[in-house]
């Protein structure tokens, strides 16, 4: 009992981030990192948006096998940066030159199951905001993000429901949103 994280902590934590953030000053190198070395990349506008207005407060991202050399006995390997992701961390998402800091204040993994699943667990408009119904939404992860690997794997190996608090915004240089 004494390892759950209670809200006055939870709340303690997240003052702590956010008045670290601003009593230090930011120095960015030439490529606008300086919080984290953890990012996400979105590839669409709105979903950057909607994580900067506060529409989105969800993350998923799927991890599949990767294979690097010789496996032994059925053995699998999963690389990716969101493995890396825990709950506190301060993240960078990022959409072409535009940044935005995200708290973590939660995470949800998921092991062999379906995407539908998962927006069953979760309010599916917080993933995906414009969605109209949870159809629209569970389309978008198999024949757009990941309709190359799950041809290749057919089924989702892990699903990462990343929770998110926007704390700070960057905006690209001569290119704003």
């Amino acid at each position: 009992m004494s390892d759950m994280i209670t809200n006055t902590n939870y709340n303690k934590l997240y003052h702590n981030y956010l008045t670290y953030i601003l009593r230090h000053s930011i120095f960015l190198s030439r490529d606008l990192v300086r919080l984290t070395d953890k990012q996400l990349v979105v590839n669409n506008s709105n979903t950057f948006k909607y994580l900067l207005d506060g529409r989105k407060t969800e993350e998923i991202r799927c991890v599949f096998p990767s294979v690097i050399g010789p496996l032994k006995k059925l053995q699998k390997r999963y690389t990716n940066m969101v493995l890396d992701i825990k709950i506190g961390d301060i993240i960078r998402i990022s959409f072409k030159t535009n940044i935005v800091y995200m708290f973590v204040h939660d995470i949800d993994i998921y092991k062999d199951c379906d995407i539908r699943t998962v927006l069953v667990n979760t309010d599916y408009k917080k993933v995906i905001p414009d969605a109209k119904h949870i159809e629209d939404a569970e389309r978008k992860y198999t024949t757009i993000c990941y309709k190359k690997k799950l041809k290749k794997y057919n089924k989702f190996y892990y699903i990462f429901n990343i929770k998110l608090i926007p704390i700070l915004n960057i905006y690209g240089f001569h290119r704003p949103m």
